[in-house]
């Protein structure tokens, strides 16, 4: 009876293990996947919104007339006082570091923003992937820990069940 009982009642178990192992392993299941998927989704539910921020920061800082050319004319001014006394060369130190982080924001708000309309990022993947996640940890566990626990689990007992006849025999 611990082995799995009469042969009927093992078949009937080792297709209900089959069909469990077979949904698990088909749904391969990543640890995180569902956060990123969430995060992804949200990305795309808010991607206008991202763009026209990001687009803000690039007009502002790299645009025509916005504050990195009225610094980039701050720091040639400067800098070329920075000889005639240590506190004009510090000043100029501090705004061709302010320059350089001003530079580097903009690129980046640039990258992000090029990188939004290539990010390959499809609403109805995502949703779907979600749901087929969603209908796994409903069957088999609230979490990737446990949906991997019952998996492994699974399999043992389908293996203990598959191998009844030797391990009967042994005992």
């Amino acid at each position: 009876n611990e082995l799995g009982g009469d042969e009927n009642h093992r078949l009937i178990r080792l297709d209900v293990l089959s069909f469990q192992i077979n949904e698990i392993e088909e749904c391969d299941l990543k640890e995180g996947e569902e956060e990123r998927l969430s995060v992804d989704r949200d990305k795309l539910m808010n991607r206008e919104r991202i763009a026209v921020a990001l687009a803000a920061v690039c007009d502002a800082f790299g645009g025509e007339g916005g504050i990195g050319d009225s610094l980039g004319n701050s720091v040639k001014a400067v800098s070329s006082l920075s000889k005639l006394g240590i506190e004009y060369s510090e000043l100029s130190d501090r705004l061709n570091t302010i320059y350089a982080e001003l530079e580097d924001v903009n690129s980046t708000a640039e990258n992000l923003l090029e990188a939004l309309d290539d990010d390959g990022l499809n609403a109805d993947d995502i949703e779907e992937r979600l749901e087929k996640i969603k209908k796994i940890k409903k069957k088999y566990g609230a979490n990737f820990d446990e949906i991997s626990n019952f998996l492994k689990n699974a399999i043992e007992e389908k293996e203990k069940l598959e191998n009844f006849n030797e391990i009967a025999q042994k005992l």
